[in-house]
């Protein structure tokens, strides 16, 4: 995951992670096709910011 040091892969089923988003305490579970992030109330628009701008085309760690 480009935001956090977590092994998606690794992640079964039921497991839930904490770690963190860029300098922020998360946490982060499988569910169905793909995952739910939770975080803290107050750092919740940090985090939307981070999400959205690492969505974004272009923004690639390794670009193909």
């Amino acid at each position: 995951m480009k935001l956090s040091p977590v092994d998606l892969a690794r992640l079964e089923p039921d497991e839930v992670r904490r770690t963190r988003a860029a300098q922020v305490a998360c946490a982060l579970w499988r569910e169905g096709e793909g995952y739910t992030l939770v975080c803290f109330r107050s750092v919740a628009g940090y985090v939307m910011g981070l999400l959205t701008r690492s969505a974004q085309p272009g923004s690639e760690i390794f670009p193909a």
